[in-house]
């Protein structure tokens, strides 16, 4: 349970802060960088890095999506 709360809580912190891998390694309690990495590839299939680029390239086409629609109705 405790290592499901650390990866819903990587996840909020990958997509919702500008901390840095490391700094987010840290605020779980995780010894350094590299274990998060493994750890969370592991659970998820791809690097955090990998999953914050694709979450917020995510973002910010829904956003876009969001804005155009109001411009255009």
């Amino acid at each position: 349970y405790q290592l499901q709360q650390k990866l819903l809580r990587a996840k909020e912190l990958l997509t919702g802060s500008n901390l840095n891998i490391s700094e987010i390694a840290y605020s779980l309690k995780f010894e350094n960088a590299g274990q998060f990495s493994t750890f969370f590839k592991k659970k998820e299939g791809v690097t955090p890095s990998e999953f914050r680029k694709e979450h917020i390239n995510t973002v910010v086409d829904g956003w876009t999506e969001n804005i155009k629609k109001l411009f255009t109705h």
